[in-house]
């Protein structure tokens, strides 16, 4: 019975550790409650361009209005980039050119804020394509 349950813990951190690499770049839930579970996943800010239009919308489920997700492609300080979904409830996102800074855990996403381009690391603004402005 102990080696069973040995066997088994040793693939369930196997299992947690493995995925963390199939669920970058998927917006889908599986990869967001995955990510947001797994001790392996770091928690980290990446930073991305609010687009024009969500990407999806749907109905809320609580009180009968529209909640809408956007697809954002990131770009962290260490230069990797990674699709990342957010999600407004109730109302459309202004996208003024809005800059992200998105707290992430892979993709769970933990809080976003709009900022400044003074914000963003230089690093950063030169992968994103240089001045957002």
């Amino acid at each position: 019975m102990l080696k069973f349950l040995g066997v088994m813990i040793v693939v369930g951190v196997m299992t947690m550790f493995v995925t963390q690499f199939f669920t970058k770049n998927n917006t889908g839930m599986f990869s967001y409650v995955a990510d947001m579970a797994n001790p392996f996943v770091k928690v980290e800010d990446v930073y991305g361009k609010l687009p024009e239009k969500p990407s999806e919308s749907w109905k809320d489920a609580a009180n009968g209005g529209m909640d809408y997700g956007y697809n954002i492609d990131t770009v962290s300080e260490s230069g990797e980039k990674r699709t990342v979904q957010i999600t407004s409830f109730g109302s459309e996102l202004n996208a003024d050119d809005s800059l992200l800074k998105v707290s992430i855990k892979g993709q769970y996403v933990r809080k976003y804020e709009v900022i400044n381009q003074e914000s963003v690391p230089k690093s950063v603004l030169e992968k994103m394509g240089g001045n957002n402005e």
